[in-house]
């Protein structure tokens, strides 16, 4: 407890010198920058002041008042400034109230940051309307004084405490330093160039100054968020209280706005690439998603495929055989009796099992056709259209079939069949059509199928079980469905290949 107490007041006997030379640089350069030695000490000073006690750790408050104070009484001893300046100080510890507010996310520090800010104005405003001076003005000095230290401060002590301290040894110096001087050197042209605006631009062309100092602040606001604005902010306001020729009100308000501008602006731009990069993360998940998706649905395609196969060959072997035993069984117990009426009630047994046998046929071929194992798909739905006797029921069948079956995948071409099947079977049942037109092309990484036919097809269409089942098939591979009934019906399917 004693080495902790020891080693804190030797780091704030280590810092009163410190921050009493940088409090007289940043006094000097306000009085130079606003020709008035005691508004001075609200401008650049105060930021410092309002910046250390933010973010410093508690114990450092006494050392950060006692510089300040330390220096304040030099230069009473030597100008003339007014004693109640050493109120400005233990006005300010309400920032360190502020400490104990717990922060989550970098936007709550900004917020804290506001609030401490806005403090320290009024209460140097409050003082200075109790000494009979000009509030406004010390209002606008202390706003603009924290604003142009406060965030870039924030920024080196953020820097300088993630940093990991490590002791200079032989490892340490043989690693590389990378400078990335490239950065750098863009970075100072890109403020010289500001720079050199600022100072050249004619005084009736200063309304041409906002746009060129927003330059730097939306490059760096994109490049590296809320702090890159704040540094570009840090710096074009150098340039504009070097090279201003405005008022004292004027160059107050014009610091405030372009720091506001460079922090608002850099958290905007840095929200809404923040927003982007998580929506294209999500995007990038929900098409992994949908890509497992489409792959799942085609292994359920094949293994429904799977399924069916097996099944009708079991009905094939076993409900086949069956009926004919049936049969012959009738066939011959007809042969070997002599009675009218057991010979017909034969004749009907067999004849029922020949309608039996038929529609187990029918239901095989819905279940696997045989087509499909034994030619091509183009070949299938030809042989498809033979089967719905097309040409006697006096349909015109027209096939555009132009692509190699090569590209499609096996749960691709059970797909086509299967709409083909139900889109033509529709055909025969409800279109009383003439022509029949299948086309099949493909446009890029697409699969295209249109089936159109010149029937009474203007009603409204109700989706039955067969569309309804048609339009899953497609969507389970990532397609899409489309009827349209005008001048008949027009199915369009739209695969992707895979």
């Amino acid at each position: 407890m004693k080495a902790k107490l020891s080693s804190s007041l030797g780091r704030m006997v280590l810092a009163i010198p410190v921050c009493c030379g940088v409090w007289f640089a940043l006094w000097s350069v306000s009085a130079a920058l606003l020709h008035s030695l005691t508004l001075a000490v609200l401008f650049l000073p105060c930021g410092l002041r309002f910046s250390l006690l933010l973010f410093a750790p508690r114990f450092c408050a006494p050392a950060i008042i006692a510089a300040e104070w330390l220096v304040l009484g030099l230069l009473l001893s030597a100008l003339e400034l007014p004693a109640e300046l050493f109120l400005l100080a233990p006005l300010s510890f309400a920032v360190l109230l502020l400490q104990r507010w717990p922060v989550r996310d970098e936007w709550q520090v900004l917020l804290k940051q506001g609030i401490a800010v806005l403090l320290t104005a009024l209460s140097s405003a409050l003082l200075w309307l109790w000494l009979g001076g000009n509030a406004w003005q010390a209002f606008l000095a202390s706003l603009a004084g924290c604003l142009l230290l406060g965030p870039a401060l924030f920024i080196l002590w953020e820097a300088l405490t993630r940093i990991r301290w490590l002791p200079i040894g032989p490892g340490q110096r043989r690693k590389s330093f990378n400078l990335r001087l490239r950065f750098v050197l863009s970075y100072l042209l890109l403020f010289t160039l500001s720079f050199s605006v600022q100072a050249a631009l004619p005084v009736g062309f200063a309304f041409f100054s906002p746009l060129c100092l927003a330059v730097p602040v939306v490059l760096l606001a994109y490049l590296h968020g809320w702090r890159g604005a704040v540094l570009a902010s840090f710096c074009n306001s150098l340039a504009l209280a070097i090279f201003s020729h405005s008022v004292l009100n004027d160059l107050l308000l014009a610091l405030i706005a372009q720091n506001l501008l460079g922090v608002v602006l850099g958290v905007a731009i840095q929200g809404a690439r923040l927003r982007a990069a998580a929506l294209t993360r999500l995007n990038e998940r929900l098409s992994r998603q949908l890509a497992r998706n489409h792959a799942l649905a085609r292994q359920l395609v094949n293994a429904e495929e799977a399924v069916r196969r097996d099944v009708a060959r079991e009905l094939h072997d076993e409900i086949g055989q069956n009926i004919t035993a049936i049969r012959i069984q009738a066939t011959l117990s007809g042969r070997m009796t002599q009675d009218a009426a057991l010979k017909a009630s034969l004749g009907v047994i067999e004849s029922l099992s020949l309608n039996v046998y038929d529609c187990a046929r029918g239901l095989l071929l819905r279940l696997r056709p045989r087509a499909l194992d034994d030619l091509s798909l183009q070949e299938a739905v030809r042989q498809l259209a033979g089967e719905l006797q097309f040409a006697a029921r006096g349909i015109e069948f027209n096939l555009s079939w132009p692509l190699d079956e090569q590209l499609f995948d096996e749960a691709l071409k059970l797909t086509l069949f299967r709409v083909l099947q139900e889109a033509l079977n529709n055909v025969t049942r409800h279109a009383c059509a003439s022509q029949v037109c299948v086309k099949l092309w493909q446009e890029n990484t697409w699969l295209y199928l249109s089936v159109s036919d010149n029937g009474a097809g203007t009603a409204p269409i109700q989706v039955g079980m067969g569309l309804r089942g048609m339009r899953e098939r497609v969507e389970a591979l990532g397609g899409r469905l489309s009827l349209s009934h005008r001048s008949g019906v027009c199915l369009r399917v739209s695969l992707p290949l895979v």
